[in-house]
């Protein structure tokens, strides 16, 4: 073939690249009209700065039993265990304990704290047997509860922390509590009933005895009568009774009255009247207080009333009550009422 010219060789070549330059051109545009993405970024897993807050146990809300100088109260709680998110919530090296009043929440220091491994604890295990890093804490107070913690509503709570600064705790429920040194009991109804023939008379007293230990202060007590049935000189008893009625009413111990339809199997009657009651109110009384393990008679019925032809026994029921109104915050309130039933003789 001979030697071919150079210009015919250069020719040759661009004719050659000509269509791979075409297609790298091609090839840039594409990528200059493409959306640039980059890659993906890790999801941030949250850290949980602060322990679980705490569960709390006894006291329970309500009224609980106290004496001066001598109420130094447990408290008991849970905290810990595993949970489903992740990461695991960081261990409570502290506790805070508070008693506070009015709106003021509980923070550190609160009324008590500890380093977490100086309180008692015991692990909560499944009944299969499996650890579940939650556990039961036991606090006994440090001493007894100063004066002005005692008889007044009190919110408790505890703080779990990481140290000893609030913003480290993580803070339970509240719970309101009061520990009261007052109770009132109506300890007895003394009576002395009589009769002349013509006039039945009652005569009742109502004994109040302070079983708190400091004074009662100031109180009120009533008392309502009622006339019931008797039968063989007694107060009637016996639902089953020929004249009783599944709508008469049967008087109980605790001062409350039923139908007897209503009544329970168990309970514990102490007289059955008519559904009809015609009740007799006596004036209600007010006494300036007793002191610890006084009592007193704090109220009395003296009354009379006609015998009705051909009765040689009347039967009546009397109910009181101490501090009707409520006026005290008594760590016992089941027994400020009195039920007593007495038979009047012709």
């Amino acid at each position: 073939m001979g030697i071919v010219p150079r210009s015919r060789r250069l020719l040759s070549r661009a004719h050659v690249l000509g269509p791979a330059i075409v297609a790298l051109g091609s090839l840039w545009a594409c990528a200059a009209q493409a959306q640039y993405r980059p890659p993906p970024q890790p999801i941030p897993i949250p850290q949980l700065l602060n322990p679980l807050a705490p569960g709390l146990g006894a006291p329970q809300e309500g009224t609980h039993a106290a004496t001066p100088a001598t109420t130094r109260p447990t408290f008991t709680w849970t905290q810990g265990g595993m949970t489903v998110a992740q990461p695991q919530a960081p261990e409570a090296n502290y506790f805070v304990v508070c008693l506070t009043t009015g709106t003021t929440a509980c923070a550190w220091p609160g009324t008590w704290n500890a380093a977490a491994t100086a309180i008692p604890r015991s692990e909560i295990v499944t009944w299969t047997g499996v650890r579940t890093g939650r556990y039961n804490y036991t606090f006994l107070a440090p001493g007894n509860l100063p004066a002005n913690l005692i008889d007044r509503e009190l919110k408790w709570n505890v703080g779990a922390c990481r140290s000893q600064a609030n913003s480290s705790c993580t803070f339970g429920t509240a719970k309101t509590v009061w520990f009261s040194t007052k109770d009132l009991r109506a300890d007895n109804i003394s009576d002395a009933h009589g009769s002349n023939g013509d006039l039945g008379f009652l005569d009742w007293d109502l004994v109040v005895r302070n079983e708190g230990s400091t004074a009662s202060g100031p109180f009120g007590a009533g008392m309502v009568y009622v006339e019931v049935y008797s039968a063989g000189g007694n107060c009637l008893t016996d639902r089953n009774a020929a004249v009783v009625s599944p709508s008469d009413y049967a008087y109980l111990t605790n001062g409350t009255y039923v139908e007897v339809a209503d009544l329970a199997a168990n309970a514990a009657i102490v007289a059955i009247g008519p559904s009809t009651p015609f009740w007799l109110i006596a004036p209600r009384w007010m006494h300036p207080g007793l002191d610890p393990g006084a009592s007193a008679v704090v109220g009395s019925i003296n009354e009379s009333f006609d015998w009705k032809a051909g009765e040689t026994q009347v039967a009546f029921v009397a109910i009181a009550e101490v501090d009707y109104s409520g006026t005290l915050r008594e760590f016992d309130e089941n027994d400020n009422k009195r039920v007593e039933c007495s038979v009047v003789f012709r």
